[in-house]
């Protein structure tokens, strides 16, 4: 259970996180981030090894998107191609406040300019992104 006192703080922390990344979102229209920290696991893995560290896929799964969840930022999801093992690879785009429309703008202008076929392409095929 979560005392009073123990949500008052991480509510104060959330807080302290928001104005933090505000101030870094000043002089940015954008931020690219990697969407995950790791490729693509099969379906059922629990564990994932990254840099020589085993942890739960979980963790590894929202590392780089739980933040801007926390923060209010919008964020979105893209592929950007696959892998030399042919697995997917997005990245993650993060705007200002109440940007949204921003966001979306620029998503779907690299989407349209470079994402048009990547939905045809064939195990083994070769990628031109």
């Amino acid at each position: 259970m979560i005392t009073a006192v123990d949500y008052i703080g991480a509510i104060a922390k959330k807080k302290q996180l928001e104005t933090m990344f505000n101030e870094v979102m000043n002089d940015l229209d954008l931020l690219l981030t990697p969407t995950l920290p790791a490729l693509p696991k099969r379906i059922g893995e629990e564990e994932v090894k990254i840099n020589g560290k085993v942890e739960p896929i979980f963790n590894c799964m929202v590392r780089y998107t739980s933040y801007f969840s926390l923060t209010g930022h919008p964020a979105l999801s893209m592929p950007v191609g696959l892998s030399k093992e042919r697995l997917p690879v997005g990245v993650q785009l993060v705007g200002n406040k109440w940007e949204e429309a921003k966001l979306l703008k620029i998503a779907s202008t690299y989407e349209s300019r470079h994402l048009s076929d990547y939905h045809t392409i064939e195990p083994g095929e070769q990628i031109n992104l």
